[in-house]
C-alpha cells in the first residue's frame, strides 16, 4: 500500500469518507481483534440492528456477551451460531467475552 492509502485508512478519513456516501453510523475497531471474537460480535450487532434497535444499544449487547468458560473466547461459533461446549477439565463460570482492552478497541461514529 502506498503511503496516501494508508494514512486514509484511519477512523476519521474512512468515517469521513463513508458521511460522503450517506452512511450514517460506522463502527470501526482501531486495534487488531481476534477472528473469532470480532466475528461474534459482528453477529451480535447486526441481529440487534436487524431487530430494531439502535446503533447504542446494539453495541451495549456487543459490550455485555458472555462465555461459559474461558477457553471457549477464542473459539468459532459452530454452524447456526451455536457455541461449542466447553472441556470437561476446563474451567467453568460466566464471564465477558470481550477483555477490556477488546472493549476500547471499537469506535461508534455517526448517528447512533
Amino acid at each position: 500500500k502506498s503511503l496516501r492509502q494508508i494514512s486514509m485508512e484511519n477512523p476519521y478519513s474512512t468515517s469521513l469518507m463513508a458521511a460522503f456516501r450517506g452512511v450514517l453510523c460506522v463502527v470501526l475497531t482501531q486495534a487488531p481483534l481476534p477472528i473469532a471474537v470480532a466475528m461474534r460480535s459482528f453477529e451480535t450487532f447486526t441481529k440487534a440492528m436487524q431487530a430494531g434497535k439502535t446503533a447504542n444499544k446494539a453495541m451495549e449487547e456487543v459490550f455485555t456477551q458472555s462465555i461459559e468458560s474461558p477457553s471457549l473466547r477464542y473459539c468459532r461459533l459452530l454452524e447456526g451460531g451455536v457455541p461449542q461446549q466447553p472441556k470437561a477439565d476446563a474451567p467453568t463460570g460466566t464471564e465477558d467475552l470481550l477483555l477490556t482492552q477488546m472493549k476500547s478497541a471499537y469506535v461508534l461514529v455517526g448517528m447512533p
